[in-house]
């Protein structure tokens, strides 16, 4: 007969474990959406472009999701936009250290 507390210690162990993943591993879990997706395809023909949308919609979520996947090489299965085959160089600023590593 099944331990019901070890199948519930259990299950919340993978359940920490599951939300630890998506956590600590965002590019794996980007989805985007129909506007995020085309921005990210017109980096095939376009190196200048523009996401403009609402406040809270994505846009920092899009281009961070972009420059780690130019920065580490990994490009998803749907990835359409430009892809870079040798390691590449990025500059980010910001108003202060923390602010920009926080962003």
């Amino acid at each position: 007969m099944p331990n019901h507390s070890q199948q519930l210690s259990d299950f919340l162990a993978l359940a920490t474990e599951l939300e630890r993943r998506k956590r600590e591993n965002r590019l794996a879990c980007y989805e985007p959406y129909p506007k995020q997706l085309e921005f990210h395809a017109a980096g095939k023909d376009h190196s200048d472009r523009l996401l403009m949308a609402a406040n809270q919609i994505g846009k920092t979520v899009a281009g961070a999701a972009e420059w780690a996947m130019h920065l580490t090489g990994r490009y998803p299965d749907w990835w359409e936009g430009a892809e870079f085959k040798r390691p590449v160089r990025f500059w980010v600023g910001g108003v202060t250290g923390e602010s920009t590593r926080d962003n």
